[in-house]
């Protein structure tokens, strides 16, 4: 006799098992009220578990989730925590977030840190960044040759950056990162190819979830570097 299970059921079968990749695929569910009834709560309370367990991606939104306040009370400290753990583990999108909220607190040293490392691993949101800071700062020429390394369009540079949620607050902080920006020296920056960015900051893989090669494919997942997935029946 075959048991037939649907996704969500053995998300959570390996999810109370301890398995963090299927912890973290079951908050998705939850947040997103994919194949089961939306319930942020549950979702953080998934996301947690499988942070604890050291999952990098799971880090990195229980991370948001305490930056914005989402169904929980709004933890700047909490969320910066969650960040570096999981930006220590190569996760470029925390490493982008946490070096946005160091640029927020006028923590240039640490900012600078994170900016590098998240564009070294192909964030195009931080290598934008980088050479964006250094535009603002009058050093066009160094931006330029940035802009020119990470392979971006100089459009991208100069147009408006997207709303992130992690603002510079006011003009007068602005202008006090970028003084300090003028001051810093010489940056190697290696040429890499950037990674291309789909719907946000987010690269969406659409595949099936097959019950049996459900650890298979998810460590495939891991290991080319993704943060997030998004699951269909349509295929890949």
């Amino acid at each position: 006799m075959t048991i037939k299970m649907t996704e969500v059921e053995f998300y959570k079968l390996k999810a109370e098992l301890e398995n963090e990749r299927a912890q973290f695929a079951l908050a998705k569910c939850f947040e997103n009220g994919e194949g089961i009834e939306k319930n942020i709560k549950e979702a953080l309370f998934w996301y947690k578990k499988s942070a604890e367990n050291g999952f990098a991606p799971a880090q990195c939104r229980l991370a948001d989730m305490y930056y914005h306040g989402e169904s929980t009370e709004r933890n700047i400290n909490l969320s910066i925590e969650w960040y570096i753990k999981a930006a220590e583990q190569n996760d470029s999108e925390a490493q982008y977030k946490l070096a946005r909220i160091y640029i927020n607190q006028n923590d240039i040293d640490n900012a600078m840190r994170w900016y590098l490392s998240s564009a070294e691993l192909g964030n195009f949101y931080a290598q934008v960044d980088i050479a964006r800071l250094y535009l603002d700062s009058g050093d066009e020429k160094r931006a330029r040759l940035i802009a020119e390394q990470y392979g971006i369009d100089w459009s991208a540079i100069t147009r408006c950056p997207c709303s992130d949620g992690f603002p510079v607050s006011n003009k007068k902080e602005k202008l006090n990162i970028l003084n300090r920006i003028k001051g810093i020296q010489e940056v190697q920056f290696s040429a890499i190819t950037p990674r291309n960015f789909i719907d946000g900051e987010h690269a969406i893989i659409n595949l099936i979830i097959y019950q049996e090669e459900f650890s298979e494919i998810l460590d495939e997942i891991i290991e080319n570097g993704q943060s997030e997935f998004k699951k269909s029946h349509g295929g890949f």
